[in-house]
């Protein structure tokens, strides 16, 4: 009876060896043929000289940047997060104007000086949502409180 046993586990563990080969491999998808940048914008440009009480006009735009442009393509999620200094700018809350679909969230970080605008959509639909090549997020001002040598406002441009 052993040597059946034996036998029978041989067997079955070389058919197992036999048809792993056959059987589905899954992978996670990574499409690297398309490629996004944020672009962060102040009064449409990358630079602004402003005086205390100015409001300048910060504009984020998702663009598609491969070669392959289609025209549009099937969003799932995004985010970006704009950093400023809340001690030489303030938020003009009336000024927001965000795309549809899109979340607008302001948060104090850690150091309780800077701020962090988090703009992000997360699309649970298996098809995604059809989105252009190019699309402007969102478009806020934020005001000037004290005078400032270099002052940056920065992008982390997540995906």
């Amino acid at each position: 009876m052993k040597k059946t046993v034996k036998r029978s586990m041989c067997i079955l563990l070389s058919l197992m060896f036999c048809f792993a080969p056959l059987s589905p491999a899954v992978y996670a998808a990574t499409d690297n043929s398309r490629s996004y940048n944020f672009q962060l914008t102040v009064n449409g440009g990358t630079t602004a000289a402003v005086s205390v009480g100015d409001e300048i006009t910060l504009e984020v735009k998702l663009e598609r940047t491969d070669e392959g442009k289609s025209g549009s393509y099937a969003m799932y999620s995004m985010q970006d997060e704009i950093i400023y200094d809340s001690s030489y700018f303030s938020l003009v809350e009336s000024s927001k104007m965000v795309t549809a679909g899109y979340d607008f969230n302001v948060r104090t970080m850690d150091d309780g000086i800077r701020k962090r605008v988090i703009l992000s959509r997360m699309v649970l639909r298996d098809e995604g949502i059809e989105t252009d090549d190019s699309v402007v997020i969102a478009t806020f001002n934020l005001k000037t409180l004290q005078p400032g040598k270099d002052v940056s406002i920065k992008s982390k441009d997540l995906r």
